[in-house]
């Protein structure tokens, strides 16, 4: 997230809605667990890398979700 900030922020008046759509499909944002962050902090890629490498290779498993958390709390009751 703070990269792309950076990024935003320094192009904000050069950049397409296009080229920042295309940012954020090709960096979706996660959540993770604290021990992920720990093991992505200890790979020193904390804001660095590319997709695969900061999850995939160090073994984190994406999940997509068809709904939002919210949605899915909402839903169980």
């Amino acid at each position: 997230l703070k990269v792309t900030w950076q990024w935003l922020r320094k192009k904000a008046n050069e950049l397409s809605v296009e080229e920042v759509w295309e940012e954020f499909e090709k960096n979706p944002y996660v959540t993770i667990t604290k021990e992920e962050d720990m093991l992505i902090k200890k790979s020193g890629q904390n804001s660095k890398g590319s997709f695969k490498s900061r999850y995939t290779n160090l073994g984190i498993q994406i999940i997509s979700l068809d709904k939002t958390p919210k949605e899915i709390k909402k839903n169980a009751k």
